[in-house]
């Protein structure tokens, strides 16, 4: 989905969290589809799927994968990149 110059994306819907989010292009940011982002954490174990949890998935946004292949989820009260 786009809006413009920004792309529009889904972040955490299967986990309780169906915000939308516009992200503004940038040529040196790597973005992938954030659902494959929130599995990959989710089975790394950097994210749950327990609500209870405090690194639940719908507590976070995807924001990029980092240069190294790293996924960066920012926390959606906090907002701070912690997981």
């Amino acid at each position: 989905m786009t809006h413009g110059d920004s792309d529009v994306w889904p972040i955490g819907e299967r986990w309780g969290c169906a915000t939308m989010v516009a992200v503004a292009r940038d040529e040196n940011m790597t973005f992938k589809d954030s659902q494959a982002a929130f599995e990959d954490a989710i089975r790394a174990g950097r994210l749950s799927t327990d609500k209870a949890q405090a690194n639940h998935a719908g507590n976070y946004m995807y924001m990029h994968t980092d240069d190294d292949g790293r996924d960066s989820f920012k926390n959606i009260e906090t907002r701070k990149y912690d997981v």
